[in-house]
């Protein structure tokens, strides 16, 4: 059994890859979702839920439309230093971003969005040196 529906920002991901050109298929692969998921996400019209757009990143990290073109150019056969060229970024970030999430073969840019977006979603969890002990 598998996932049977996508995120906000899998689907925003979608319909912004869409635009970009990229087969549905190869949308499936990157955002690890069945074919059918991916063409209702792009097709059919979502109603508006009066959240926010997508979730932000703060003021120098790779947003996911940076991570979208990473993972553009990397299908284009571009080099890393032309990707961050475009992007505006040193090629060291770029290339730190693509040894992170899978390699110039296997870069998948919805790993490293979701990877944030998670990370960021839930609170760290108490030090546990702050904690009071059980004898007291």
């Amino acid at each position: 059994m598998g996932v049977r529906h996508m995120t906000r920002v899998q689907k925003q991901m979608a319909r912004r890859l869409k635009a970009k050109g990229m087969t549905l298929k190869a949308m499936g692969r990157e955002l690890s979702c069945s074919l059918p998921l991916v063409t209702a996400s792009v097709y059919v019209q979502q109603p508006e839920s009066g959240l926010p757009d997508r979730w932000t990143p703060a003021s120098g990290r790779l947003s996911a439309e940076d991570r979208e073109e990473i993972l553009l150019g990397l299908a284009r056969g571009e080099s890393m230093s032309d990707i961050a060229r475009s992007l505006g970024r040193a090629p060291f970030t770029i290339t730190r971003e693509v040894a992170a999430n899978g390699g110039i073969h296997r870069y998948g840019a919805w790993k490293g969005t979701a990877g944030l977006s998670e990370r960021h979603a839930d609170p760290r969890p108490p030090n546990w040196r702050t904690l009071p002990s059980p004898d007291k």
